[in-house]
């Protein structure tokens, strides 16, 4: 399972990405050191997030490029909760994220770094259980006021 847009007015670019790519749509990506679009491989070493890929790295259109959602402010995304009890979150809580199977995107409780909030209750269904995120703002690599991105 992958990140899915929620509410809000999200931004969106095209962006060059590294050849050796391979991140897979709904992973959350950053901008690596040649300022290409690369997933994200770690809650803690990865402090700044740039959003969510709308496709598969293989899958470009044209050749080395990705689109990219954007957050900004107010913006929600649907995240996979994995093996976290509905327990264990709670709206305003603060969490982070983890790869799961081929996909950066599912939450966790563990780990420094934070990189969204939680908005809303976990909503299960038959196939999938998800939870309203949103980011936080000086987890983002566009619009921080954080001093260490670009």
């Amino acid at each position: 399972m992958t990140l899915t847009l929620g509410r809000g007015d999200w931004e969106y670019r095209l962006l060059d990405t590294a050849s050796a790519a391979t991140f897979r749509m709904g992973s959350i990506v950053k901008l690596g050191g040649a300022r290409t679009v690369i997933e994200m491989t770690s809650f803690v070493t990865d402090t700044h997030l740039l959003g969510i890929a709308l496709h598969n790295s293989v899958d470009s259109t044209p050749a080395g490029k990705v689109l990219v959602a954007i957050p900004t402010e107010n913006c929600t995304a649907f995240a996979p909760t994995g093996a976290i009890a509905q327990s264990a979150v709670s709206v305003g809580q603060a969490l982070t994220f983890e790869k799961s199977g081929n996909t950066f995107s599912q939450i966790t409780t563990s780990g420094v770094t934070k990189h969204a909030v939680v908005v809303g209750p976990i909503i299960n269904t038959s196939t999938r259980s998800i939870i309203e995120i949103s980011f936080l703002g000086d987890a983002l690599q566009f619009y921080s006021n954080a001093t260490n991105v670009i």
